[in-house]
């Protein structure tokens, strides 16, 4: 009986002790803006090293805005699979597993790609009204568009797809993830810039 009244009284302190630190702002012996939490207690993703993209060597590659997911999926978050030629880049930028991409070409400068665009529309894809100034064509903000115009007449197929060309294109890479080798469908698949 002695013995059970004092483990009592000591978890009835435990918990007091659990208690106070857990209602208590301030860790024990520091200021809470300098505290650290151990390592091991959270996983962590370690934010993207990737080199300037306009350093690279000619090649074909796929960054994401998340790492590679590890899985049966092609990418993961909005990525942009491009070849890559001196400083000229030519690809397309999308979220994988849909229909949503945006085909770009034009000069990259670190992480930063310059050139102008086009989107496909065809039946079920349609562009409702296609905005007349600049605008984020993605809900992240990376890839802004403008200077909208359509191809010549006798370059315009009278059946879909038909391509909405832009001519000023601007996608901001940095922060994203290189992969290892690119995954996604083919550029020459999607992209083929022969109406303008």
């Amino acid at each position: 009986m002695f013995l059970q009244k004092h483990l009592s009284a000591i978890g009835l302190l435990f918990v007091s002790v659990v208690s106070g630190l857990c209602l208590n702002s301030q860790p024990i012996g520091g200021n809470p803006s300098t505290a650290q939490i151990p390592p091991t207690s959270i996983r962590t993703i370690a934010h993207p090293s990737i080199p300037a993209i306009a350093a690279l060597a000619n090649g074909t590659y796929q960054f994401c805005s998340q790492p590679d997911p590890g899985d049966w999926r092609t990418g993961a978050g909005v990525c942009f699979t491009f070849q890559k030629t001196g400083q000229q880049v030519e690809g397309y930028y999308g979220y994988p597993h849909s229909d949503d991409f945006i085909c770009l070409r034009g000069t990259i400068q670190d992480n930063v790609l310059q050139g102008e665009a086009f989107a496909l529309a065809w039946a079920g894809a349609e562009w409702k009204a296609v905005p007349q100034t600049e605008f984020h064509w993605d809900a992240e903000g990376r890839l802004t568009l403008s200077q909208f115009s359509l191809p010549a007449p006798n370059q315009t197929s009278p059946e879909p797809p038909h391509k909405l060309f832009f001519r000023y294109a601007q996608l901001n890479l940095h922060a994203f993830y290189q992969y290892r080798q690119p995954r996604m469908q083919q550029i020459a698949s999607l992209c083929t810039w022969t109406d303008q």
